[in-house]
């Protein structure tokens, strides 16, 4: 056969070069690659659409409140679905209050110091001034060696609410149970007082008070004081000094307080407790303290009173005004001056 053979086929790509241009592959391949981007986003638009409907609402769903994103539709019961208010809730943190459930309230309270205990439901009707009142028995008592403060959740710890007695019947918004400090081994006792919703930061403080004593005092320096105001001497300081050091150490700063008055009134005399009251006195009522300042000084006058329990009680506080930062500073700087000049 004298046909002549053909040549062998170029590589395919040799053959796509040699029939197209390279401009026009180009504009071929970027054609194609757009096609392809315009139907992945047809795709995705329509599985969007499948899953709405699916779903069963658009972003307006009456069961979200009838707004986009809307929380807290209608409940089962045709009421409110819980989607959060503006008032406060007996749930929410306390600063100087510690949470406390069924495991770890045996766990803390040990008798060793005395305790307040705020019992809530999540749905008690709290007022904010009940709210109020308690943030400030908090931020004014947190502080307290000698006293616990505490909050419990009694729907979610239901232990507690049976061994405390808390009933359905109860119709308080809030219950406090108070114990007094106990020697060690001995049960802890504790006391329900209900709490009005209404109640005032005065009316907490004067139940905490007719358990612990006077903030600021030390209930087991009391025989000591007695014993110094029947018989001032040197002698009653130093058995004094040695009922402040079997104290917990938490405790023994503020029951030095009762050593430096005890000295005073040996060096002035026995009508110290009074007249140094009285210089405490104007100054909570002339001066804009700072509110630690204002309550240090008032614990000192409820010391003062172990002492001369003719002393008044301490006076409210004339705390700085806000934008009164200035005088705020200068009192404080005064009174500290003050202060440890006395002492």
């Amino acid at each position: 056969d004298n046909t002549t053979p053909s040549p062998p086929a170029p590589p395919l790509h040799l053959i796509t070069m040699s029939g197209l241009s390279k401009r026009t592959l180009l504009a071929l391949l970027l054609g194609a690659l757009l096609a392809t981007a315009a139907f992945a986003d047809t795709e995705t638009d329509a599985l969007g659409d499948d899953l709405g409907d699916d779903e069963g609402g658009d972003d307006t769903d009456p069961g979200a409140g009838g707004v986009p994103g809307g929380g807290g539709g209608m409940d089962d019961y045709g009421g409110g679905g819980g989607g959060g208010g503006d008032g406060p809730s007996p749930a929410d943190p306390i600063k100087g209050f510690v949470q406390l459930d069924d495991l770890t309230f045996d766990k803390v309270i040990d008798g060793s110091r005395n305790v307040f205990v705020y019992a809530y439901t999540a749905y008690d009707d709290v007022s904010t001034g009940a709210r109020e009142a308690l943030i400030s028995v908090g931020e004014d008592l947190g502080d307290q060696a000698n006293l616990l403060l505490v909050k419990v959740d009694i729907d979610e710890n239901t232990a507690l609410r049976t061994r405390f007695g808390i009933t359905e019947e109860d119709e308080a918004p809030g219950r406090l149970l108070l114990a007094r400090k106990v020697a060690a081994k001995e049960a802890i006792t504790f006391t329900k007082v209900a709490i009005e919703k209404d109640v005032t930061v005065d009316a907490v403080v004067e139940e905490i008070v007719a358990v612990a004593g006077e903030i600021g005092t030390v209930p087991e320096l009391a025989p000591a004081a007695a014993a110094f105001v029947a018989k001032p001497s040197a002698a009653a300081v130093k058995a004094a000094e040695a009922a402040v050091a079997a104290l917990p150490a938490p405790e023994q700063s503020g029951a030095a307080y009762y050593i430096k008055v005890m000295n005073k009134a040996l060096a002035k005399g026995a009508d110290y407790p009074a007249t140094e009251a009285a210089r405490l006195v104007r100054m909570i009522e002339g001066s804009a303290l700072r509110a630690d300042k204002m309550r240090e000084f008032r614990y000192r006058i409820n010391t003062l009173r172990v002492f001369d329990p003719s002393i008044p009680k301490p006076p409210a506080a004339n705390q700085a005004e806000d934008g009164d930062e200035d005088a705020s500073e200068d009192a404080d700087a005064d009174a500290d001056a003050e202060s440890k000049a006395e002492l």
